[in-house]
């Protein structure tokens, strides 16, 4: 059999626990429940391990999150900075330009006379080459709204009437057929 060669030495370790569950109170060998805490501390700590390194990883991933947000909070800072900037650099130039002066007039540029202001309240109007006053260039208009577009939910398809079955041909009602008389142009 199995247990030729190694029989006396099974034998022998059979007995021996035997004899220590006899005296052992739950009737289990102190050696069997010995191994079994071993193992469910070896398993323990493994799971201990494996809890620690999951939590180091989630504090690595939120640490990452953190320092993301920092950033994007940074660019955001950043930017309502450069905006702010330029809002008031557009601010002190509409301020500069009314205090120099009004802003050059293109049309200057190209040879068009402009006519002294009048002091009497006429400062706004230029007058034409034949003496009439002539409109000043008003300022930009605002571009038209978009038109509005009305979204509607497409029709359904027509129902047609249902069709019951159809009678025998002994009891159906003759048709009139559809042929072409002679009467008909041909080009059609």
């Amino acid at each position: 059999g199995f247990l030729e060669a190694s029989a006396p030495g099974f034998m022998s370790e059979l007995w021996r626990l035997l004899i220590s569950a006899q005296d052992a109170v739950g009737g289990i060998p102190p050696e069997f429940v010995e191994k079994k805490k071993e193992e469910l501390r070896r398993k323990k700590l493994e799971q201990e391990a494996l809890e620690r390194e999951l939590q180091a990883r989630r504090d690595k991933v939120a640490e990452a999150a953190r320092a993301q947000s920092a950033q994007e909070h940074a660019q955001a800072e950043l930017m309502a900075g450069v905006k702010a900037r330029l809002e008031a650099r557009i601010a002190a130039s509409s301020t500069e330009g009314q205090a120099t002066g009004p802003a050059p007039n293109p049309a200057a540029s190209h040879g068009v006379r402009q006519a002294p202001t009048n002091p009497a309240g006429r400062e706004g109007r230029k007058r034409s080459r034949w003496g009439s006053p002539s409109r000043a260039a008003s300022p930009p208009r605002a571009p038209p709204p978009p038109p509005v577009v009305e979204l509607r939910a497409p029709s359904p398809p027509p129902v047609e009437p249902a069709r019951g079955p159809s009678p025998p041909a002994s009891q159906r009602t003759p048709s009139i057929s559809r042929t072409r008389s002679s009467s008909r142009s041909p080009s059609r």
